[in-house]
């Protein structure tokens, strides 16, 4: 015959057991919330699109071809070839920087993948 267990040695916790243990275990981690905070220092994240506002505005075109304004007699003349096209991975951002992780589009985040 098997030895029979005493009630007062469960396998098994009761259900007010788990609801107290489960309690005193959210109380302690809401005590604990931004305990960390007060030993790290955390450096201010300056946008990429801020460092960047004086490259942004050297693309733009401000030499207008005096072609254009003749009218439309030569459309495919009119062509301007100082136009550059805007490639994502040819700019001073270094992705595989930490700091920087956060600002990186999605195709930058596949690039990095990739790496």
């Amino acid at each position: 015959m098997p030895p029979k267990i005493p009630p007062k040695f469960r396998k098994f916790e009761s259900g007010y057991e788990k609801r107290k243990k489960k309690k005193k275990l959210e109380e302690f981690i809401q005590s604990q919330r931004g305990a960390l905070d007060k030993f790290l220092i955390k450096e201010p994240q300056i946008s990429i699109e801020n460092e960047n506002v004086g490259d942004v505005h050297g693309d733009v075109n401000l030499n207008t071809s005096l072609d254009n304004e003749d009218g439309d007699d030569n459309l495919e003349g009119n062509v301007n070839d100082n136009v550059e096209q805007a490639n994502p991975f040819e700019h001073s951002i270094d992705i595989f920087d930490p700091r920087n992780w956060d600002a990186l589009d999605s195709k930058m985040i596949d690039l990095l993948v990739m790496e």
